[in-house]
């Protein structure tokens, strides 16, 4: 249970540092 959980957790998190990576590189 806590396994799929974590999957979904696991992408959104990727998705925010990726995020974030991309405003650095803009230089917000």
């Amino acid at each position: 249970m806590s396994e799929s959980k974590c999957h979904g957790c696991t992408k959104l998190q990727e998705h925010i540092i990726l995020l974030k990576e991309i405003n650095k590189h803009r230089g917000s």
